[in-house]
């Protein structure tokens, strides 16, 4: 009986072109996953920087002043946010009040937008 004490160069050039095919699948998958899991990080982070910041214009009416946009403080600094102020309805004294807080460049970032409802005629104390 003969025994065998190693693999065949069939075997090993078998298993290498297999491994040539499936690397860079693998690697791109991880990738995907990894730029996925960073967009859901920064997605999850605006969603809660907007409704803070909308919160905080509507409770002190800065909404008032109109338009603006600014950078959050640390250590959100990576992030910025972006007010709009808008008629509801042309016959409306009610204002959409809209916070989008953006992240990254304009290729390689996202935004997200949060919107409430102010009274125009209403002035809280």
């Amino acid at each position: 009986m003969i025994k065998h004490r190693g693999h065949s160069l069939m075997e090993v050039l078998a298993a290498l072109a297999l491994m040539a095919v499936l690397a860079p699948v693998t690697i791109r998958a991880v990738t995907l996953a990894l730029q996925m899991t960073s967009k859901a990080k920064h997605s999850t982070e605006a969603v809660e920087l907007a409704e803070m910041k909308l919160n905080e214009i509507l409770a002190d009416q800065s909404w008032r002043d109109g338009d603006l946009e600014e950078t959050f403080d640390e250590p959100h600094n990576s992030y910025r946010w972006r007010l709009t102020v808008e008629d509801y309805s042309p016959d409306s004294r009610m204002r959409l009040v809209t916070v989008q807080v953006l992240w990254g460049t304009n290729d390689r970032g996202g935004s997200i937008s949060v919107s409430g409802l102010a009274d125009a005629e209403t002035e809280y104390q």
